[in-house]
């Protein structure tokens, strides 16, 4: 299996590598500015979700991942949000207080992806689960 990091340094050997030397300034400039990139968006996240990010090699890769985790088409998942930061219990008993928080999590436990077959990870979460 052939790295991206190997994959990126040969692509950029073969821009660099041009006889004029046109395009080592362009690529030297695009590789600074991703890593102020990928520097803003690490520096701009909290500390544990940080980890998620290491395997990523630049800001387009970061921001895709980001994008695709966290960004929703829809307002149901803000809706699903605000209703789990608005529960409480106060004055109303544990048994309503359940029938509440199951009513709010149902949507949430659906938007859960399905496991894909052959994925380990998905394997042993479903597995554990059950």
């Amino acid at each position: 299996m052939v790295s991206k990091s190997w994959i990126r340094a040969k692509a950029l050997l073969q821009l660099t590598s041009q006889k004029d030397g046109s395009r080592a300034a362009a690529v030297t400039t695009w590789t600074n500015d991703d890593g102020r990139v990928m520097s803003a968006i690490v520096t701009s996240m909290k500390p544990s979700l940080i980890m998620s990010l290491d395997h990523h090699e630049s800001a387009k890769e970061m921001w895709d991942y980001l994008q695709g985790r966290y960004i929703q088409n829809s307002g149901t998942f803000l809706t699903l949000l605000q209703g789990l930061h608005e529960l409480q219990q106060n004055d109303i008993s544990i048994e309503e207080y359940c029938n509440y928080f199951d009513r709010v999590m149902g949507p949430f436990l659906s938007m859960v992806p399905k496991c894909e077959q052959g994925c380990s990870g998905c394997c042993a979460k479903k597995n554990k689960v059950h």
